[in-house]
């Protein structure tokens, strides 16, 4: 495993991030969402949150991605869209969230 690079990381993540919001395809933005979700890097946690307060494309894959970082700022970021209005937005946000404080315990 190479070492952690923070710029090629971050290079990369936004690139991931402007496909997820601008891709016209579903295969596009589906698998960028996918690749973003897995960076597993705490850098990443605001992008995550733009692309979700962007677009409400593969809520559930960056959701994913926020609940495996697990840390306090991605679990502010699930505790604010589950506060979303849209209650699929929502549903997914509080089964992460109430997943990571069981684990938690």
């Amino acid at each position: 495993m190479a070492p952690r690079n923070e710029e090629r990381l971050q290079e990369t993540c936004q690139r991931l991030a402007e496909l997820k919001v601008s891709a016209f395809g579903v295969s596009e933005w589906i698998d960028a969402a996918h690749a973003l979700s897995y960076v597993n890097d705490p850098i990443e946690i605001w992008r995550m949150q733009c692309v979700l307060w962007r677009t409400d494309k593969a809520d559930a894959t960056m959701i994913r991605g926020l609940s495996q970082i697990g840390d306090e700022a991605a679990q502010a970021v699930l505790a604010e869209v589950a506060a979303f209005p849209d209650p699929e937005r929502s549903k997914w946000a509080v089964f992460a969230l109430e997943r990571l404080r069981s684990k938690a315990r």
